[in-house]
């Protein structure tokens, strides 16, 4: 086998044992650290999501306070 067939055998077999060593003693897929709540559905979770997406946009893209969306003189 050439030494390139080699390294990418060992790093597929470091890969495959990541994926299948989540944990010491949990089966099945490691929990996500920002996992949603016990019993909130898909949707829900979905809306979450976007309600967080949308503060944290809203706290970088602030609007100044003289700012009402209209162009100045316009009325």
């Amino acid at each position: 086998m050439s030494d390139d067939a080699q390294q990418r055998k060992a790093r597929a077999d470091r890969i495959r044992q990541k994926i299948h060593r989540p944990g010491a003693d949990a089966p099945g897929p490691a929990p996500a650290a920002d996992e949603p709540p016990e019993g909130e559905s898909p949707k829900e979770g979905v809306e979450r999501r976007m309600r967080e997406l949308d503060e944290a946009e809203g706290d970088e893209h602030a609007p100044s306070s003289g700012d009402d969306g209209e162009a100045p003189g316009g009325s």
